[in-house]
């Protein structure tokens, strides 16, 4: 999951492709940061963490298409990103 996260800085930080739109309200960033801290302490809840793992795959598959959404409708609309 950390792994995870830096990519997504990564991205985001360095405008790479569509970066500039990707996970604009932190939310998998947040998620990943709560599983890392769940992680790091005593007790795991497996089937909170399972099901965030699962929530977050499918974020991902689907933030791509939202990413390039959001870039098309800031070029149409003649916004200053990227």
């Amino acid at each position: 999951m950390k792994e995870t996260y830096d990519r997504i800085e990564f991205v985001v930080n360095n405008k790479i492709g569509v970066g500039d739109f990707w996970d604009p309200r932190r939310e998998m960033r947040a998620e990943i940061q709560n599983n890392l801290a769940m992680i790091a302490g005593k007790e795991i809840d497996w089937q909170k963490l399972i099901s965030s793992g699962e929530w977050l795959g499918q974020q991902m598959e689907e933030e791509v298409e939202k990413a390039q959404q959001d870039e098309k409708s800031d070029i149409e609309s003649g916004g200053s990103a990227g």
